[in-house]
C-alpha cells in the first residue's frame, strides 16, 4: 500500500526538477525492495535529477518519507533546506500516525502502467476521497467484514473518527462482492439528505474505479445509482399508487426547521420547546405509531400517554412524562391539523405509508443494509427498513436511538 503523506505531496510541488510522480514512486519501491528496507537516509540518481529518501522500517512494512528532488548541477539550491524535514521525531511511527498525515493512499498495483496510472490521477481529481488513508484500525475492520458471518454489527465513535470513510469502503466490498459472486441481491446504502446521497454515491463510485480493477465506470456508475439512496426517496419507491406518491411533494415536507418557522407552539405551550416537542411528534407519538390489524394507514394508532408511562425509562430519552403528557393532549392533535390542512407532512407519515405498502407486497431485494446516522431512524423506520433485504445483514453508523441532534 502507498500512502502520500502532505510533505511528501509538497515536496514534490515545491521541487525545481519537474518529474513524473509515477516514475519516482517506482524507482523508489525498487530501491526499498532492493535494499530490504533498510532504515537511513539514501539518494538515487534519476536520469539528471537525484532523488533523496529518508527510509524507515515500520513492523515489516518499510516506510519511504519524504523527497528531496534537485538537478545535479543545483545541489547547492535551497530546496535542499527541506531535508531537516526528515528528523525522527516528525515521522509517523505507526500506521495510525501515517494515515492521519497522509493525503491519498493506493495499491502498488496502479504504478504497473501509465494507464492506470493516469486513471488513478484522473479519478482522484474528481473522486479525492477515493483514495483516503484507512488507519490500522479500520483495515483491521474491513477485512474481518470479508470474512461470513461478521454481519449484524454496529459501528459508532464520535465525530471525525473515520466512521463515514469505513462505510464507504465497506460498501464498495459488498458491491464488489455481489458482482464477482453474481448474487441475486445486492447491498443497499441509506443515507439522509439529497446532498449527503450524492457525495457518497460519488466517493463509492471513485473507490470502485481505483480499488476494484473489473468495475468499468459507466457500469459503477449505474451500480451506485440503484443502490445509495436516501429513506425519503426509498419509502417514496414503495408506493404503487399515483394518488400515494402525490401527496408527498417536496414543497410539502415539514422538517423540524420548518417546523420551528412555521408552527405557533409559543402561544399553545410557551413552557415547551421546539426541539423537545419536535422529539416528542417526531420519535415517540408518530415514531411509534402503528397501523390496524388489517394495515390501513386511515385507522393508525399514535403512541398515547399511557403508552409513553409504560416505556422503560431507558427508553424515554430523558423525556419527562408530565412534557409527553402536555406536548400528546394539548399539541399533537393541532399539530396533524396543521399539516392536514396545508396539504403538508412530514417523514414519519411518509414512513407509515410506506408501512401501509409494504404490507401489500414483498419487496426482500437487498442482500445487506448500511444506515448512516442511524440514531436518527424511529421505530417504525426500523419496521419499515427490516423486511425488504434478503437476509438480516445490517451495518448502521451508530446505535438506534432517538435523535437528540434535532435540538440544535
Amino acid at each position: 500500500m502507498i500512502y502520500e503523506t502532505k510533505e511528501w505531496d509538497h515536496d514534490l510541488q515545491q521541487s525545481p526538477a519537474k518529474i513524473d510522480c509515477r516514475f519516482i514512486l517506482r524507482k523508489a519501491l525498487q530501491f526499498v525492495q532492493f535494499t530490504e528496507g533498510e532504515a537511513g537516509q539514501h539518494t538515487l540518481t534519476l536520469d539528471e535529477c537525484r532523488l533523496t529518501l529518508s527510509v524507515h522500517d515500520l513492523g515489516n512494512a518499510p516506510i519511504v518519507r519524504g523527497v528531496c528532488l534537485h538537478r545535479l548541477e543545483d545541489h547547492k539550491s535551497p530546496h535542499l533546506s527541506s531535508l531537516p524535514s526528515f528528523c525522527e521525531e516528525r515521522f509517523p511511527t505507526s500506521l495510525n500516525n501515517l494515515s492521519k498525515r497522509a493525503v491519498r493512499a493506493y495499491g502498488e498495483g496502479v504504478l504497473e502502467s501509465e494507464s492506470t496510472w493516469g486513471k488513478l490521477r484522473e479519478i482522484n481529481q474528481r473522486h479525492q476521497e477515493a483514495c483516503l488513508p484507512l488507519s490500522e484500525e479500520q483495515l483491521e475492520v474491513l477485512q474481518r467484514f470479508e470474512r461470513p458471518n461478521q454481519l449484524p454489527a454496529f459501528l459508532d465513535g464520535s465525530a471525525g473518527s473515520g466512521k463515514s470513510s469505513l462505510l464507504t469502503y465497506l460498501f464498495a466490498f459488498l458491491l464488489d462482492r455481489a458482482k464477482i459472486e453474481k448474487m441475486d441481491f445486492e447491498p443497499l446504502f441509506v443515507t439522509y439528505g439529497d446532498q449527503l446521497c450524492e457525495d457518497l454515491r460519488q466517493r463509492v463510485q471513485g473507490i470502485l474505479l481505483i480499488h476494484f480493477p473489473m468495475w468499468a465506470e459507466e457500469e459503477a456508475k449505474a451500480a451506485v445509482r440503484r443502490t445509495i439512496t436516501t429513506l425519503g426517496d426509498l419509502q417514496l419507491a414503495q408506493l404503487d399508487k399515483v394518488d400515494e406518491r402525490s401527496r408527498f411533494v417536496t414543497e410539502g415536507r415539514v422538517s423540524f426547521h420548518r417546523f420551528r418557522r412555521e408552527f405557533d407552539l409559543r402561544g399553545l405551550a410557551p413552557e415547551l420547546s421546539y426541539e423537545e416537542t419536535w422529539l416528542i411528534l417526531r420519535a415517540f407519538w408518530k415514531g411509534y405509531a402503528s397501523l390496524s390489524e388489517d394495515g390501513e394507514q386511515s385507522d393508525t394508532r399514535y403512541f398515547t400517554i399511557e403508552d409513553f408511562y409504560d416505556l422503560p425509562k431507558t427508553r424515554k430519552d430523558n423525556l419527562d412524562d408530565s412534557h409527553y403528557k402536555l406536548v400528546i393532549s394539548t399539541l399533537a392533535k393541532r399539530y396533524q391539523k396543521w399539516l392536514d390542512d396545508n396539504k403538508l407532512w412530514d417523514d414519519q407519515d411518509l414512513t407509515l405509508a410506506a408501512l401501509h405498502a409494504i404490507q401489500r407486497q414483498s419487496n426482500n431485494r437487498y442482500s445487506a443494509l448500511i444506515v448512516d446516522e442511524a440514531q436518527d431512524l424511529t421505530r417504525n423506520d426500523f419496521r419499515f427498513l427490516s423486511p425488504i433485504f434478503a437476509s438480516r445483514l445490517t451495518v448502521t453508523e451508530k446505535m438506534p436511538r432517538c435523535d437528540k441532534s434535532r435540538k440544535r
